[in-house]
């Protein structure tokens, strides 16, 4: 189904245990995930500290195949924490 990309602070990665929620702000729609549809979530580093982002690997059929959320700052390494702390498998 495609490719969507979304960027902070455009949109919003809500981290809990149970779910991750997709924000758009800009198409006013959420994509949210559960831990049975997430196979993993992949870091990708283009650029330091610019340039960094997740590929949420899922099998949800009403989804782009390919999910990135990209995270313009310093704040990445917090955000991947807390994905990890939450038991999301993050690699």
């Amino acid at each position: 189904m495609g490719i969507y990309s979304n960027t902070w602070p455009n949109g919003l990665l809500e981290v809990n245990r149970d779910n991750l929620i997709l924000h758009d702000e800009t198409m006013k729609k959420n994509y949210e995930f559960y831990k049975d549809d997430v196979d993993r979530i992949k870091i990708i580093k283009i650029f330091p500290i610019i340039g960094y982002g997740v590929r949420i690997y899922h099998h949800k059929k009403d989804y782009s195949d390919k999910i990135y959320f990209w995270f313009v700052g310093i704040r990445f390494a917090r955000m991947l924490s807390a994905l990890k702390d939450a038991g999301w498998r993050v690699n």
